[in-house]
């Protein structure tokens, strides 16, 4: 989890040979309903940068644990059950 605000990059780097950016998410919303766009780049300086980028980002994250959130609150996770259930609308 990143720990320095809220991180919605949407890139990825294959082999540090090809990278994709765009807007889309891996998700049926966004493959079915929105109307998303990346960019495949055929580039090893900009996939190399973006590592560098992501492993910066690492710094400043924590793993996630699942015992941690079965631990939370019930009714935080009741919350974040019921957003689930809208999130196709949002």
């Amino acid at each position: 989890m990143y720990e320095k605000g809220y991180l919605h990059a949407k890139t990825i780097s294959i082999d540090t040979e090809i990278c994709s950016i765009g807007s889309a998410n891996i998700d049926i919303r966004s493959f079915s309903i929105n109307y998303e766009v990346n960019t495949v780049i055929y580039s090893r300086q900009l996939a190399r940068e973006l590592e560098e980028a992501f492993q910066h980002d690492l710094a400043h994250c924590t793993e996630f644990e699942a015992t941690e959130y079965q631990n939370r609150n019930t009714a935080l996770r009741f919350r974040d059950s019921l957003a689930r259930l809208f999130s196709p609308l949002l």
